[in-house]
């Protein structure tokens, strides 16, 4: 494409895996959504449960910064790639062993 040659727009290749021009065919049914997962217990505080806690709605795309740089224990965000339209706001049931935890689940940015 001439427009990504040029100095104003080249920039756009680092951050997209494929650009091309738009069409009317064009249809993205994939969209990503800002998470906040509340609720986990301490001892299931790691990587591995929070992508499960993604793979729920969709595919983990990045953790927020409170799983290495921990401020506390009471939330995380988590950024996801999802193909539902509708708001994520869920209070799933995490199971451990013979225990059941509430976690809430909630898409930050939508304004009601």
């Amino acid at each position: 494409m001439d427009l990504l040659t040029q100095v104003e727009w080249s920039y756009l290749k680092d951050f997209f895996i494929k650009i091309e021009p738009w069409s009317k065919k064009l249809k993205i049914n994939e969209r990503v959504a800002l998470i906040e997962v509340s609720g986990v217990p301490l001892h299931c505080w790691n990587y591995e449960t929070f992508k499960r806690v993604a793979r729920l709605w969709g595919n983990l795309v990045s953790l927020g910064e409170n799983l290495t740089k921990v401020h506390n224990f009471e939330k995380i965000e988590l950024l996801i790639s999802i193909t539902q339209s509708k708001m994520v706001n869920e209070l799933v049931s995490m199971e451990v062993g013979d225990e059941h935890f509430p976690i809430r689940v909630k898409e930050q940015g939508w304004r009601r």
